[in-house]
C-alpha cells in the first residue's frame, strides 16, 4: 500500500511538472506572437513623430532633459526591447525575491507587453504578466506561471498599465515629446506636469529632474486600482549612454495608498535594444 502511495504521488508530481512546462512554453509562444503582432501593426502605420525639443512650447526642464538624454534626434526607433532584474516585494510585510523581467514596447501606439519571473525559492516561482494592447489589457499574477492569483488581478488595469509604460519610457525618452498624445506645463525649474491622452482618457504625471538635467523621478496622479486609491512613483539613477540615448541603469517602483507605502521592485538594467 505504501509503495502504491509513493508511485501515485510521483505520478502526480510528474504530471504537474509536465503541465507546468507545457503551460509556460505556451506563455512564451504567446509572448513571441504578441511581439510579432505589435511589430507588424506598427510597420503598416506612419513613423513616430515628435516635437522639436527646442520649440518655445516645450517647457525648459523637459527641453533640457531631452537634449541631455537624446543624443541624435534622427531615425528614432519604432519599438524597444527592455530586460532588467532585481528584487521584487509582494507587499510591505514581505522580504524581497529575485526577479527578471522582459518587455516590448510599441512607442507610437503606447502599447506594451511585459513578463516578470519571480523566484520564491528553487522550486516555486510566480509570473506577473502585463499587456497593454488595443485588444487586451491585462495585469495578472500566476503561481508557477499557470494558476491565477486573484488578489493580483485587476478588472480595470488600463491606468496602471499606462503608468508602467510612462515610467519605462525613460528608456526611450523621445516619447515624452510625442506631439499627438502629450501636453506639458512647467511647475518650476526642475519639474513639469505632463498629460497623456489616449482613448478619451487623460492621466497626469509629475516629472522631476536633477541638476545635470537627467530625470530623477515620475509621480503618477491618484487613480483606482485593485479597489484602492493609489499613487505610483518611479525613481531613476546611475545614467549611462546606450546607443544614442542616456538612460538609467537603476530604477525603483514605489506604491502608495491610504494605508501603506512600500517598494514594489528595485531593478537594474540588463539589456536594451532599439529597432
Amino acid at each position: 500500500m505504501f509503495k502504491k502511495t509513493i508511485i501515485f504521488f510521483l505520478l502526480i508530481v510528474i504530471a504537474l511538472s509536465v503541465y507546468t512546462l507545457l503551460s509556460n512554453l505556451y506563455l512564451e509562444w504567446e509572448y513571441r506572437q504578441n511581439v510579432s503582432s505589435m511589430q507588424q501593426s506598427y510597420m503598416i502605420r506612419d513613423s513616430f513623430s515628435m516635437m522639436n525639443p527646442n520649440s518655445p512650447a516645450v517647457p525648459r526642464p523637459l527641453r533640457n532633459y531631452i537634449n541631455y538624454s537624446v543624443i541624435n534626434l534622427n531615425n528614432l526607433p519604432s519599438y524597444v526591447k527592455l530586460n532588467y532584474s532585481g528584487t521584487y516585494y509582494h507587499n510591505a510585510s514581505k522580504t524581497g525575491k529575485d526577479f527578471t523581467a522582459k518587455s516590448f514596447y510599441n512607442i507610437k501606439e503606447l502599447n506594451y507587453i511585459s513578463e516578470f519571473m519571480i523566484d520564491d525559492n528553487r522550486i516555486i516561482f510566480h509570473k506577473v504578466r502585463e499587456k497593454l494592447l488595443e485588444s487586451e489589457k491585462t495585469h495578472e499574477k500566476k503561481l508557477l506561471g499557470i494558476i491565477n492569483r486573484s488578489n493580483y488581478y485587476s478588472e480595470e488595469p488600463e491606468q496602471f498599465l499606462r503608468t508602467r509604460f510612462i515610467f519605462d519610457a525613460v528608456y526611450f525618452p523621445y516619447f515624452y515629446l510625442s506631439d499627438q498624445q502629450i501636453s506639458w506645463n512647467s511647475l518650476d525649474d526642475k519639474s513639469i506636469l505632463i498629460r497623456i491622452a489616449k482613448n478619451e482618457k487623460t492621466m497626469e504625471y509629475t516629472m522631476k529632474f536633477n541638476d545635470d538635467y537627467s530625470l530623477s523621478s515620475i509621480v503618477s496622479e491618484e487613480f483606482l486600482f485593485e479597489r484602492n486609491r493609489v499613487r505610483f512613483t518611479a525613481n531613476y539613477s546611475n545614467y549611462i549612454r546606450q546607443n544614442n540615448f542616456r538612460v538609467p541603469t537603476s530604477m525603483e517602483l514605489l506604491y502608495e495608498d491610504s494605508f501603506e507605502n512600500f517598494t514594489i521592485f528595485e531593478a537594474n538594467l540588463n539589456s536594451l535594444s532599439y529597432q
